[in-house]
């Protein structure tokens, strides 16, 4: 894999970019599942994946002009609530 980001002497690839936020992910939907606020009904894995797109889906949409950047955060949160909370 070729370097994406470089930080001091330390050169990052795409795949190691997304290690610790997916970590941080997973430990706030295993938390969330322990209060019986997150669904529980869905593999986290899958629950990630659905944050991820959900959250490049709504910049490409900003990015496009389709969707107003003031507008997206409010149809971000809304969507992953519905996607991800315990009802």
């Amino acid at each position: 894999m070729k370097p994406v980001v470089s930080v001091g002497a330390t050169r990052l690839t795409e795949a190691s970019a997304a290690i610790a936020p997916t970590r941080r992910m997973r430990s706030l939907l295993v938390r969330g599942r322990r209060a019986a606020v997150m669904r529980t009904d869905q593999p986290i894995e899958w629950q990630i994946a659905c944050f991820v797109a959900i959250v490049h889906g709504a910049a490409t949409e900003v990015e496009s002009g389709r969707l107003d950047e003031a507008e997206a955060g409010g149809l971000v949160l809304s969507t992953l609530r519905s996607v991800l909370r315990q009802d």
